[in-house]
């Protein structure tokens, strides 16, 4: 090979080391870019969660995502690789990576620039310093071998981070699993912000004056461990806070106001999430004042009957027959019992202006009593009780949730 053709070889090795070497700082550029951008990803999700995908919050935290990945590829990937970086330096930079080399490639590619521009330089001593840059250069296989490590780190790094990722978008917190994927997607960002809520029961509603109410939540689109009702009486006025209770439902929690004298504004508050603002107006419509229960129980048990001055939930023997004595809050000519939204009972009304009835344990399940108003109108009186199998022979009816008489509380 001559002259010629050794120069071109070095000026090849050199050109084969600047590519390694802007391999290595493009892959480092790409995981601070990655790294920055994914992070910033995470705290917009985080923030359309807590935002309820609002449209202004989705704009917003967009640009800001962009905004990062701009900034961060600008200062770590299009400004390192733009430097141009001459023969003489990559050379000096394999030297300094390699002290063994003792300076022959920089001087090879010194000694071959100045040679075209003077005759001085003996050609068999250019030719010489060149012939051994190569052979050091073969020997070691610097195109390949140089920053190895460094370009091995930094995809390793690449990986992990694709990996973590994944497990935070698939396994990790609510936000991570619920907002990623969508936050990006304009159509599934308005469909999340739809699918976010609460389900209150009963919303807007008429209800009888001095009633007792309950109220229900149910949680759409999130998880909370608690849930709470705020409550007014004017419109200026401060809220009352009153907790709900879970129920066996994990997504659902409930209460009940009772005793209510006056009409309320109210709304159901959870984890950040408000539902709209209800109101329950007042009107003189019967609604149960006490109740009374009585168990018959089977005759097999051999037990005599066992009343109940302050009735509510019930838990007895299958077959037990459960007499109900209702004092309305006004005078009704006539109600029922309601049994799961499924069946009914009648209630008769006696001389002294009472109500009685009675249903038979054959289940689990819940009642309601409903009486009439003064227009014929159907009136939900009672909040939702339930009812139970409870026990085996011998065992007494249990109530399980009393009906107590205070203003404005849930529980």
């Amino acid at each position: 090979m001559g002259d010629a053709g050794h120069r071109a070889e070095l000026v090849e090795v050199i050109r084969q080391i600047r590519n390694r070497w802007r391999l290595k700082l493009a892959l480092r550029g790409l995981v601070v870019v990655v790294a920055g951008s994914l992070l910033a990803l995470l705290a917009s999700a985080s923030g359309l969660e807590a935002l309820r995908f609002s449209a202004v919050a989705i704009i917003a935290l967009r640009v800001i995502v962009v905004a990062v990945f701009a900034a961060l590829a600008v200062a770590w990937l299009w400004r390192p690789l733009k430097r141009q970086v001459s023969d003489a330096q990559v050379a000096l930079y394999v030297e300094e990576c390699d002290p063994s080399l003792e300076a022959s490639i920089l001087s090879a590619i010194e000694t071959t620039s100045e040679a075209g521009a003077s005759e001085s330089h003996s050609r068999a001593l250019v030719e010489r310093l060149v012939q051994q840059a190569i052979e050091k250069c073969r020997t070691v296989d610097y195109s390949h071998s140089i920053e190895r490590e460094g370009v091995r780190r930094h995809v390793m790094t690449l990986a992990g981070i694709a990996v973590a990722a994944t497990l935070l978008i698939t396994f990790g917190p609510p936000f991570c699993v619920r907002a990623c994927p969508r936050c990006w997607s304009s159509t599934a960002a308005r469909k999340r912000q739809h699918r976010i809520g609460l389900r209150v029961t009963p919303g807007t509603a008429t209800v009888p004056r001095g009633s007792d109410q309950q109220i229900k939540a149910k949680l759409i689109g999130f998880k909370a461990g608690e849930a709470e009702v705020r409550m007014r009486s004017t419109s200026s006025g401060a809220f009352e806070r009153v907790p709900l209770v879970p129920s066996s439902d994990p997504q659902v929690f409930d209460g009940i106001l009772f005793h209510l004298e006056k009409a309320i504004d109210y709304k159901i508050v959870s984890n950040g999430v408000e539902s709209p603002l209800f109101t329950m107006t007042l009107v003189d419509l019967p609604a149960v004042q006490t109740l009374e229960l009585e168990y018959r129980y089977p005759a097999y048990t051999g037990l005599p009957p066992q009343k109940i001055e302050n009735g509510g939930d019930v838990a007895a023997l299958r077959g037990t027959e459960v007499f109900l004595h209702i004092v309305p809050t006004m005078t009704t000519p006539s109600g029922r019992i309601l049994l799961n939204d499924s069946d009914s009972r009648p209630l008769t009304r006696q001389a002294d202006g009472s109500l009685t009835g009675s249903f038979t344990i054959d289940k689990q399940g819940f009642y309601r009593i409903e009486l009439e108003g003064p227009h014929g109108e159907h009136v939900m009186a009672s909040p939702q009780l339930h009812h139970r199998r409870h026990g085996g022979p011998g065992t007494h009816g249990v109530v399980s949730q009393a009906w107590p008489r205070h203003h404005g509380h849930a529980g």
